[in-house]
Parts: C-alpha cells; structure tokens; sequence
C-alpha cells in the first residue's frame, strides 16, 4: 500500500466522520428473504421551512460519501437520505444480479422505509443517474423530479464495454483481493490511479482520494466485483428502451470535459427522453465526471435554479 499522505489520512477520517450517522436498513419490498441490507445516512433538513425530500444515488464503483460536498446545500431545502448500493462501500454483497432494475427496486424499497412514497427528488450521479431514469421508466408516482449529475449515457462508452467482456469480473476481484501483496500492489494502485484520473480529469483529483479509495477496496475486494456485476447486460441499452416511457421532469448537469461519459452521449439519451418529457432540461457546465465534487458551487447554482421552479411531477 502506498504510504499513508496528510491527504490521506484527513480523506479516511472525513469518510469515517461520514459513517458515524450511518444505520443498516433491511430492506423488504420485492426482496426474498433475507432482506438486502444497506448501510445508509438519513438527514433532516436544517431548515423548518424546508420541505423537500432527496434520495441520492451514488456512481459505480463509488460510496455514498462522495456527496459530502453536496449534503450542507440539499439540508437546506429539505430531508437528504443516501445509501451505499448492495455490494458498495459499506454495504453487504447480494447474490441477486445487481442490474439497473435490481438497484431501481433497492432504492424504491429504502424511500419506502422512510415513508416516502411520492414527491421525492431523486439525485443520481453516474450509474447513479442510471437508476433515477428507471425509477422514473418504472415508478413515475414516487418521482418529483430526477437531476441527473454526469449520467450514464448512450450507447456504451469503451471503459463500459472492457468491464462486459468475460472474465472482466474474475480479474477485477483477483487485482482487488491481493491489492496488499507484491506484485499485486503495483498492478492494484497503478489500476486505481488509472480509474481515478478518468473519473476526474480534465479536473485536478483531491488529495488523499485515491490512497483512500485503494484502501477501502484492498479492505472490500467485493467492491469491484459489485462493480462489474453491475454493468452486466449493458445498462445503456436498457435506457435506450426505457428513455421514450419517461414523463418526470429530469434535470442533466453534465461536463462539458467528462472523459469518463462524454458529454454527446448523455446528450443522445436526453434527446430520447425529451419528446415525452418536455419539462425536462439539460446543462453543460466546466468540469469532468466528478463535478459535483470538484465544482459543487456550480452544480448547485443550477439545482438552486431547477428546484425555484415549481412543475407537476408529469406531463
């Protein structure tokens, strides 16, 4: 493992500080028993006034940690609930398939053990932007709207289509479970730094990110078999299937220099969703896959624009 930099050690204890209001939420709903379990964070809004409720979805491989730089703005417009996805971050692996549909009815299930059922503003980010279009394709009543960060796109980037060849899964796990040992260290950080500055670039990565981000995965070499299960079957054409079923609002906040989804292919998916979705609207702004990390002022002055406006849930 690489030494540990102040960067580090300040990104390992701001994850720590961020799991210390966190509980484990069984989930029933569709699920056979057991239930799926998920390690989850749920806010209240730090204003009385405030009446908004934010379900957010985290990118793959990814945690419910990387909207801390978001969390202080959405409390101030209402209740903010996130999980790690089953098999993520602190969250127990499933056996189940972990396909958009299977996520899609997690999220669902966790809105409904905190009562929401309608009126609630899904934030996805990534392959988190993946699951807020099929629960507005699926359950449109739960959506108030859906503000997609950097979504997932069409057709399948190349990174994508690598992560769907056979074996990509058994490789992945074999790096992630010997991440500590030599020479698997090496191949395990030079792979972790390669995935990070595609994630982030043309956007400087923070510091301690990436040695943080290695460590928890050397801890869960799960997390990159989640990772892989999770593209199987090619979630962009499920998307392209559903785009056209899609009445909820949905807002795009896309960069402008995202490497990791270029900006033309969410453009392409937006341009299938618009005819039904007429309301909905899409925004460039600077920044890469990860601005709402790198740049949280600007992603929030275009959510502080999209939620002034007030719009029936659909069309």
């Amino acid at each position: 493992m690489p030494s540990p930099t102040a960067g580090a050690i300040a990104y390992a204890e701001s994850l720590e500080a961020s799991y210390a209001r966190s509980y484990v939420a069984e989930l029933d709903g569709p699920f056979r028993q057991p239930p799926v379990r998920v390690r989850a964070v749920h806010y209240r809004a730090t204003r009385a006034s405030a009446k908004r409720r934010f379900l957010l979805l985290h990118g793959n491989p990814s945690h419910l940690h990387h909207f801390s730089a978001n969390l202080a703005f959405l409390r101030e417009h209402g209740e903010v609930a996130l999980f790690d996805a089953p098999g993520f971050g602190r969250s127990p692996a499933v056996k189940e398939p972990i396909s958009l549909h299977f996520m899609a009815e997690v999220a669902r299930a966790f809105a409904a053990s905190l009562g929401w059922h309608e009126g609630v503003d899904v934030v996805g980010q990534s392959h988190g932007g993946a699951v807020a279009q099929t629960l507005a394709a699926r359950w449109p009543d739960l959506l108030r709207s859906g503000i997609l960060l950097c979504t997932m796109g069409y057709p399948a980037t190349f990174a994508l289509r690598l992560g769907m060849l056979p074996g990509a899964e058994t490789v992945t796990h074999a790096v992630a479970s010997r991440a500590t040992r030599f020479p698997f260290r090496a191949v395990a950080t030079a792979f972790a730094r390669a995935e990070t500055r595609a994630s982030f670039a043309p956007d400087a990565i923070p510091d301690g990110l990436c040695e943080g981000e290695l460590a928890l995965v050397a801890a869960r070499p799960e997390i990159q078999r989640a990772s892989i299960r999770a593209i199987h079957g090619d979630p962009t054409r499920i998307l392209r299937e559903q785009a056209p079923r899609i009445r909820t609002p949905l807002l795009f906040v896309h960069g402008a220099g995202d490497r990791l989804v270029p900006i033309a292919f969410a453009e392409r998916l937006f341009a299938m969703i618009a005819p039904g979705s007429p309301r909905s609207r899409f925004v460039r702004i600077e920044g890469g896959h990860m601005v709402h990390l790198t740049h949280p002022a600007r992603v929030h002055a275009e959510l502080e624009r999209w939620l002034a406006e007030d719009r029936p849930a659909s069309v």
